[in-house]
């Protein structure tokens, strides 16, 4: 065959598949970048079945958006995505069928999307967390036994599911575990409804880990900043929502907590020293410890920032006019990967930390609302 027929065939070939595949082929394009951090993205993506009922599909691909696997075919929701800290497992609550949401299951799956395992049931569960060496879980349960507003306690569990331990149980509302780098302490917050005020007390408290043992460390605990009170319930007591979340700086020394109205702050370990350095959601150290990437808002408009450690050089690193939230660093915190609306529905999208080089990674991506936090629905390994 000669060059001119050849030419012509391959000329048809590639017509075709722009044709047939345009966005396929654009995707992998703009999305090979050799700055990419080294690292892979579970998500959770939305399946439409008819009668029209949504159902969640677990998806991971290379953080360049290459070679995307579908983990999890079966009708359920899925809520609680997390890898293991070696990057060897998945971890997630999941509802199947029409089950009410409160009745969910925690499972692991393999990074290949094989060896799906029960490690507990019958819930709800919820706020669940991997120790760094990856030997135990911390979790959320609630307790339908005890009265509402003192009904969740903090649990740890071997990572197979065995050894199940109530660290709390007691009448309060426990939540946001949080282990520190090291693996020696479990953070958390608590709350306890005050009858006689319109708030409840919120705290961060510690327990300390010695093998698998776990002893609460009383003198490190420290009270919250009081934040507006939720409503009033039938009986006129009033709740105070503790939206905490807690990130621990990776070099152990302090704490960054989220919490309304939109504050990021920081604590020393020993309760002194806190801080409100942003106003701002989902704030989080980077690796090294040196700075904070936070969701802020800027004329109305949903921003990606970063700022130095101490609160300082707070620079909008996005400017976009589309909403851009949820940042995540990157496991060399060299990449920020962020949620965005700039196209169609939101995608998952990676940038250098200084914000150049943006590019889209996952297209397929769906998102519940704005209030749940946003490791539920992407997680980066490390």
């Amino acid at each position: 065959m000669n060059y001119r027929y050849k030419s012509a065939i391959l000329g048809i070939i590639s017509t075709f598949l722009a044709i047939t595949f345009p966005k396929q082929l654009t995707f992998a394009a703009e999305n090979s970048s050799s700055n990419r951090s080294a690292a892979r993205i579970a998500y959770l993506a939305r399946d439409i079945k008819f009668p029209p009922v949504l159902y969640d599909s677990i998806r991971v691909v290379n953080s360049d958006g290459s070679n995307k696997h579908t983990f999890t075919h079966k009708e359920e929701f899925v809520n609680n995505l997390s890898w293991s800290p070696d990057g060897g497992q998945l971890r997630f609550g999941n509802v199947f069928g029409n089950v009410l949401w409160g009745s969910c299951n925690i499972d692991v799956i393999d990074s290949g999307g094989i060896n799906r395992k029960r490690l507990a049931e019958n819930g709800p569960y919820d706020e669940i967390a991997w120790s760094p060496d990856g030997k135990e879980i911390a979790f959320v349960k609630r307790d339908s036994r005890k009265v509402e507003g003192h009904d969740h306690d903090l649990f740890v569990m071997n990572s197979d599911g065995s050894n199940v331990r109530n660290l709390t149980n007691s009448p309060a509302f426990y939540a946001t575990p949080a282990w520190s780098p090291k693996g020696d302490k479990l953070a958390f917050t608590g709350s306890i409804k005050v009858v006689t005020g319109p708030f409840a007390i919120s705290r961060i408290g510690f327990f300390g880990r010695d093998e698998s043992n776990f002893t609460r460390l009383r003198g490190l605990e420290k009270l919250m900043p009081a934040v507006e009170p939720g409503p009033v319930d039938e009986n006129g007591i009033r709740y105070k929502d503790i939206d905490y979340n807690l990130s621990w700086f990776p070099d152990g020394s302090r704490i960054l907590i989220n919490n309304p109205p939109y504050k990021i702050r920081v604590v020393n370990l020993d309760g002194s020293g806190m801080l409100a350095l942003a106003t701002g959601e989902y704030g989080s150290p980077s690796p090294d410890s040196s700075k904070i990437v936070f969701q802020g808002r800027e004329n109305g408009n949903y921003e990606i920032y970063v700022m130095d450690a101490n609160g300082n050089n707070q620079v909008n690193i996005t400017k976009n006019p589309a909403e851009d939230y949820h940042p995540l660093w990157g496991p060399d915190g060299q990449n920020i990967f962020f949620i965005s609306r700039r196209v169609d529905l939101p995608g998952i999208y990676c940038m250098n930390s200084d914000g150049s080089d943006v590019k889209r990674v996952v297209t397929d991506f769906f998102k519940l609302n704005g209030t749940m936090h946003q490791e539920y629905f992407y997680t980066i390994s490390r």
